[in-house]
């Protein structure tokens, strides 16, 4: 019995103190083998080469993210400080603050509040990558700290929510829910008490004003340019659709799901039906409890507001971090707060006298919970384990004196056909109209299926090797705009063939990374004897969850300059074991 009290107290003490400090070295350790992501080094890259006035007024209608965290990276990305340890460093200073912040100031009882720091989106999502978000978790956990209080203490109130609001998109969206709702609960007192003379001396409807100015100034920073690049345009109904079933999914998969990947598919059918099932049972719990406490209109307003606005405007499934944060305030104000459960809870716990019962529902329970440690578990062996790709790619470029050569990298492409090979070879026919993965061969120009269009401005690998050099090593990098050494969003399918006219006229490549269309760039003469070899091979993936994803990324030599470089051999698949 005194066991279980301990686990249900609010009393800090060691424990906390001991969580705090596994935390910050667990994160620290596991952030010394990440390697920066793409998110990671386009902001950096924002941070390092942009000019103010492009940060504040331009960029942001193209990152859709208020300008906080490239201001914040500004002053470290300019003065010349390294990249890596940086970035680190910067997201561990806001990560800690806000487990502190969870741990001696949330209302859950102590196993909750102690095994929240190890979940996935805590631990690994927002403690080891480095985003807004890790802000965004301290503002928001700071909010709903001061929310008891919000009624005496408005302007701190909202000066957290505030912080929150600089820090995305998502999170004005959820503090726009909060202020909704509480601008409900002032009406209805003064409604009731009938005291409306003395609403203009009341501080609460001034800080809603106050909070309301900014969030109009921040969606005006952040509105979508009619050129920017999304992949929700190109979303058919299929794709819609998942996301919208997301939506159902997400108060259980945030924090427990295992089955669906980064990309949105599923494990398994019986995955998906079970994460649907449970999704729509922690639905149905919030929104009694929501409804118990006079928290429904609280709970529609920020975490639905959010759903609705991930399944209908924007949304990925990688983003499912915001949706937990939004979760655990709805919950930490809940408990902080007189709260109650409906009688027929414990009615129901009142019949069920089956001690096998009672032992099977603490067992789920406790499998339930110890689901995201596991997940964050994995997610930081298989951190240590596997890298990102970029920097052994800028290794490979540099050690082998590619730098100075005219380097083409491949950027997003648009097939008429879909094929369902992730290897094309030359006696091999092309499958049309099945799904489509990744497109090799073993030697360029390639034999791929008829390009609708392609994007040149939207790179990823490009852009996550940029803080390794000086200057942009690229030669087609940035379409139309090669000063930038950051990845313009712009959707340039319009005019992607003058893009390529101009790469034309520059000359061809000495080395292509990843799949170059070349006969899409270059006539049928420039290009008549003229070959690309594979040398070399870079993994390019990312962990999720339980899962590293990689592609791999090949290297190509023009053929007449092998001679150049005696340290490559052309690869072939025959010998080849390392795709």
């Amino acid at each position: 019995m005194k066991f279980k009290e301990t686990l249900l107290s609010q009393k800090r003490g060691k424990a906390e103190l001991a969580v705090l400090l596994l935390y910050a070295v667990g994160t620290f350790v596991i952030m010394l083998f990440h390697e920066p992501w793409l998110d990671e080094a386009q902001s950096w890259q924002i941070a390092r080469c942009a000019s103010i006035r492009e940060i504040l007024f331009e960029i942001p209608h193209y990152e859709g993210h208020p300008p906080f965290w490239h201001l914040l990276l500004v002053p470290f990305a300019k003065l010349g400080a390294p990249y890596e340890i940086t970035n680190h460093l910067i997201n561990f200073c806001f990560c800690v603050p806000a487990i502190a912040v969870l741990l001696y100031k949330s209302p859950f009882p102590k196993v909750i509040r102690c095994a929240l720091p190890f979940s996935y989106p805590l631990f690994y999502q927002l403690g080891v990558i480095n985003r807004p978000y890790s802000p965004m978790m301290l503002a928001i956990f700071l909010a709903a700290s001061c929310y008891p209080t919000r009624h005496k203490r408005p302007v701190r109130f909202v000066l957290f929510l505030c912080l929150f609001c600089l820090t995305s998109a998502y999170a004005v969206v959820i503090a726009g829910g909060i202020c909704v709702a509480w601008t409900v609960e002032i009406f209805l007192e003064y409604r009731k008490s009938g005291a409306w003379k003395h609403l203009v001396r009341d501080t609460r409807p001034w800080c809603l004003c106050g909070i309301l100015i900014l969030a109009l100034v921040l969606l005006a920073l952040c509105y979508p340019a009619p050129d920017v690049f999304t992949n929700t345009k190109d979303f058919g109904f299929d794709e819609r659709f998942f996301l919208v079933r997301y939506a159902l999914m997400l108060p259980f998969d945030g924090l427990f799901g295992i089955m669906i990947s980064e990309a949105g598919g599923m494990v398994t059918d019986l995955g998906y039906f079970l994460t649907l099932f449970a999704g729509i049972l922690v639905w149905a719990l919030m929104i009694v409890l929501a409804k118990a406490n006079h928290k429904l209109l609280l709970l529609l307003c920020t975490y639905g507001g959010l759903a609705v606005f991930f399944a209908l405007i924007y949304g990925s499934v990688h983003h499912v971090a915001v949706a937990v944060l939004c979760q655990i305030f709805f919950f930490w104000v809940l408990l902080a707060e007189e709260h109650r459960l409906p009688k027929w809870f414990y009615k129901i716990g009142q019949k069920i006298e089956s001690s096998f019962t009672r032992k099977l529902a603490v067992l789920t329970a406790c499998i339930a919970g110890c689901l995201p440690i596991y997940c964050a578990g994995v997610a930081s062996y298989l951190e240590i384990q596997h890298p990102y790709g970029p920097r052994e790619l800028a290794d490979f470029l540099i050690e082998n004196d590619l730098t100075e050569r005219r380097i083409f990298a491949q950027c997003r492409m648009y097939y008429e056909g879909r094929i369902d090979t992730t290897l094309i070879h030359e006696d091999e026919d092309e499958e049309e109209d099945v799904e489509y993965t990744t497109v090799w061969d073993e030697t360029l120009p390639a034999q791929i299926p008829r390009i609708k269009y392609m994007i040149p401005n939207i790179q990823y690998l490009t852009t996550a090797i940029q803080p390794y050099f000086e200057e942009n090593p690229v030669a087609n990098y940035n379409a139309g705009d090669p000063g930038k050494d950051y990845m313009l969003w712009r959707n340039e399918r319009s005019y992607w063939e003058d893009i390529t006219q101009d790469w034309e006229e520059e000359g061809l490549p000495e080395v292509c990374i990843g799949l170059v269309p070349l006969q899409y760039i270059f006539s049928e003469e420039e290009l008549d004897g003229v070959e690309y070899v594979w040398v070399g091979t870079i993994h390019y993936g990312n962990v999720w969850r339980l899962n590293w994803d990689r592609t791999p990324i090949i290297i190509y030599l023009r053929s007449d300059l092998m001679d150049e470089y005696p340290q490559f051999e052309q690869i072939h698949y025959a010998y080849n074991d390392d795709y």
